[in-house]
C-alpha cells in the first residue's frame, strides 16, 4: 500500500493505492474538505461488467445513482 497527502488552501486530499494478494488493485481518493456537493462512490470494473454508484448525505433525501453496464447484453441499467 502506499499512500500520499497534498494540503492545499485548507482542504487535505489523501490517495492511496493497494495491491491485493490474487492481482487486483484499488484506491481510494479523500478529500476534506470539499466545496461542493458531498458524495462518496464506488466503481467496480469486472470480466462481464461494470458498476458506478454514488451516495450522496442522506439527510438530504437525494437519491443515490447506480449504473451497472453488462458486456452480455451491450447496455446499461439504472437499478
Amino acid at each position: 500500500m502506499q499512500a500520499r497527502l497534498v494540503e492545499k488552501f485548507g482542504a487535505y486530499c489523501w490517495f492511496a493505492t493497494i495491491d491485493f494478494a490474487n492481482g487486483s488493485v484499488g484506491h481510494l481518493d479523500l478529500t476534506v474538505t470539499v466545496r461542493g456537493d458531498f458524495e462518496e462512490g464506488f466503481r467496480i470494473y469486472g470480466e462481464n461488467g461494470s458498476i458506478n454508484g454514488r451516495m450522496y448525505l442522506p439527510w438530504y433525501h437525494k437519491a443515490s445513482e447506480v449504473e451497472c453496464f453488462s458486456i452480455k447484453d451491450d447496455l446499461f441499467a439504472n437499478p
